[in-house]
């Protein structure tokens, strides 16, 4: 994660620092440094719910990383771009089925009457 927000940060300082606070360019840069610096901190307030085992986080986290890795894709023919640094990740939520008797039960609405 830290290697992604590095990559990001060294981007976004080098437009900000190379266009004049009054242009378009500086503005857009600035607008992406608080897309990546507001994302960034959404993920870092999760982590720590995440290493207390409280799952439901996990929908929150997948979003940011995406959120992050997304901005970085302009980039991806840079050279020091490293999908294996920062893999994309998907949260799946898992559906819990009663079992009785080894057989899943049918949903309340398929249940015979």
């Amino acid at each position: 994660m830290n290697a992604l927000h590095a990559f990001l940060g060294r981007r976004i300082g080098y437009l900000l620092q190379t266009h004049p606070a009054d242009s378009e360019e500086h503005r857009a840069a600035e607008a992406l440094h608080y897309a990546v610096k507001w994302t960034w901190e959404a993920l870092q307030d999760c982590l720590p719910h995440l290493h207390g085992n409280d799952e439901t986080v996990l929908p929150e986290i997948s979003d940011c990383w995406a959120g992050l890795r997304g901005f970085a894709l302009p980039w991806r023919d840079a050279p020091d771009y490293d999908d294996r640094l920062w893999p994309p990740i998907a949260f799946e939520p898992v559906r819990f089925v009663p079992v009785h008797g080894g057989e899943a039960s049918p949903p309340a609405s398929q249940a015979p009457s």
